[in-house]
């Protein structure tokens, strides 16, 4: 099968685009032609890369993200000459398919549109509905209206990350027979190889790492995560704290650990493009965001042997269900995460078979048959010239 696949461009960091570069690792080895198109803009080389290193025949386009249109979802539905131009692109390429990784509802419409219009069928992956809370925001009302709109008269085939997103998507769209649920994956047999990051200054191997993974944001709770380790200090007092990212939290993450005189046992990468030598320093990789899709950080830290230990909240049951040594934390609680990362550090870490299934799972390629067999759903239900906008 040859299978186009299209980055909305958003960001050139986190586990949206990461999907991208897994899926198109697993449609290789399972032998079929993968494109990918990814903008020109200079933050998504990385990805770019990435996506060629797996396999994937890349062509670089201008494409407009979403955050550089001044009336957002509405200028993508309505740029006729984008719809026009990017179709052109299409069927130059020939896929059978384009699968376009919308990262959330209000994503890549255009991206969709276009697919339409080069009247190929279209499949979307969107990691997180955002369709909680969305009356509560700006221009709330309007833009579920609008949105709501949108998917009743734009019918394409959907893939959705875990059981939580799948029926908070499907229920609030109305569109369950459209949605597919899929879960997310990582390399084949667990992270490949890669060098030990750099101890940071001062840390000596035998203290504690307690290791982190993601934009440093609201969605992501780091700060959950340091009032915790503020707390675990008190029967772990040499337990250092490793955040593998950047964002706006930085600064506040910065101020608290200093309050607290703890500066010199934190230690924030800033934006990496592979976490894979930094699992290596870990003891135990921590999740307190309050929601995902699938969470591609825990499963990585998962196939890699990492103790890890979660907040449960959407995404996050079905990473754990695969992965039994992992200890879930109930309650969006600094005290009872403290207790979870301790009980961590104290555990042994996963048997060699239980990793085994762990990683098999989560491999490359049972992802990519799962979206084969989606493709063919969405193949086999097109319904040709009639679709094109």
């Amino acid at each position: 099968m040859k299978v186009l696949l299209v980055s909305s461009n958003s960001s050139g960091v986190g586990g949206g685009e990461r999907y991208l570069v897994y899926l198109a690792k697993g449609l290789c080895q399972l032998g079929h032609e993968v494109h990918g198109l990814v903008g020109a803009h200079d933050y998504m080389d990385s990805i770019a890369g990435c996506l060629s290193d797996a396999g994937a025949i890349v062509r670089r386009e201008r494409l407009v993200a979403l955050r550089e249109r001044s009336l957002r979802f509405v200028s993508a539905c309505l740029d006729r000459s984008r719809h026009r131009k990017l179709a052109g692109i299409y069927r130059e390429i020939g896929p059978e398919v384009v699968h376009v990784n919308q990262q959330y509802d209000e994503d890549g419409l255009d991206l969709v549109l276009a697919a339409r219009r080069a009247s190929i069928p279209v499949v979307g992956t969107i990691h997180l509905p955002m369709c909680r809370g969305k009356l509560q925001r700006p221009l709330g009302r309007t833009r579920t209206a609008w949105m709501k709109a949108w998917y009743h008269g734009v019918s394409y085939t959907k893939i959705l990350p875990s059981a939580e997103t799948a029926q908070e998507f499907g229920n609030f769209y109305a569109c369950q027979d459209t949605v597919f649920q899929v879960d997310n994956a990582t390399f084949e047999g667990g992270m490949p190889d890669a060098p030990v990051a750099p101890r940071p200054p001062g840390w000596n191997g035998a203290a504690p790492v307690i290791g982190f993974v993601g934009r440093l944001e609201d969605q992501k709770d780091p700060l959950l995560l340091v009032r915790a380790w503020v707390l675990l200090r008190t029967a772990v007092p040499e337990a250092k704290l490793l955040l593998v990212g950047d964002g706006s939290l930085r600064a506040e993450i910065e101020r608290v650990v200093s309050r607290e005189g703890l500066t010199r046992d934190l230690y924030i990468t800033g934006w990496a493009s592979d976490v894979r030598p930094w699992f290596k320093l870990m003891d135990v990789c921590a999740l307190t965001s309050h929601f995902e899709g699938m969470p591609l950080s825990l499963i990585e830290a998962a196939c890699d042997g990492l103790r890890i230990v979660a907040v449960l909240g959407p995404g996050v049951p079905g990473v754990l269900g695969h992965a039994g040594w992992a200890v879930p934390v109930p309650h969006r609680d600094a005290k009872q995460l403290a207790d979870a990362i301790q009980r961590a550090l104290a555990s042994d870490p996963p048997a060699p078979s239980q990793l085994d299934a762990t990683r098999a799972y989560f491999s490359v390629t049972r992802m990519a048959r799962d979206v084969v067999g989606v493709y063919e759903t969405a193949i086999d239900g097109f319904r040709g010239p009639s679709h094109a906008s």
